[in-house]
């Protein structure tokens, strides 16, 4: 056993990072930072704006699309608020860019972003996966009681719901 011992004595030294690490690194942070966030925007906007709106059309025929259309919103919501957060960090040089000058001396913008962007990003999260939750629980419920489910009043239960759910995620948050 002592023989072990004695041959495990290894040097650790740092690794050095080669010219490819560093222009990968380069690569990854412009297109994370500059290239993938106006598509994300884009394309999450406008779907979750077509899916509200075709929600909003089917809420007519079926109540349930009351949670549907509150868990477009929240994500709707929430791809704003990323998406900003996002554009804030880098112009603040939060995450791995250089940041801009304009923004880190303007404290209104710092203080904004630590204080009302970072807290409504978790905020946004926790809203819509508390309104999934309550979805699901409104679906199990039709599920197991569908003569008691269809007789109760569904827009008081949505809105009761969503309230509820906002209430807790700012909690949470």
């Amino acid at each position: 056993m002592s023989q072990l011992t004695n041959q495990t004595n290894i040097s650790i030294t740092p690794c050095q990072l080669s010219q490819n690490y560093e222009n990968f690194a380069y690569i990854l942070n412009i297109s994370c930072y500059w290239i993938l966030p106006p598509f994300y925007f884009i394309f999450g906007l406008f779907g979750h704006l077509i899916c509200v709106l075709v929600f909003k059309r089917e809420l007519k025929v079926n109540v349930a699309y009351g949670y549907q259309i509150l868990v477009a919103v929240c994500k709707l919501i929430e791809i704003i608020i990323i998406s900003i957060y996002t554009l804030f960090s880098t112009f603040s040089g939060f995450g791995p860019s250089p940041g801009f000058d304009f923004f880190r001396t303007n404290y209104f913008l710092m203080v904004s972003m630590t204080k009302l962007w970072i807290p409504a990003q978790g905020i946004v999260a926790s809203l819509s996966l508390l309104s999934l939750a309550a979805m699901t629980i409104d679906r199990a419920f039709a599920l197991c009681k569908p003569i008691y489910h269809n007789s109760l009043e569904h827009r008081k239960h949505q809105i009761i719901a969503g309230i509820l759910c906002g209430v807790l995620s700012v909690l949470i948050s």
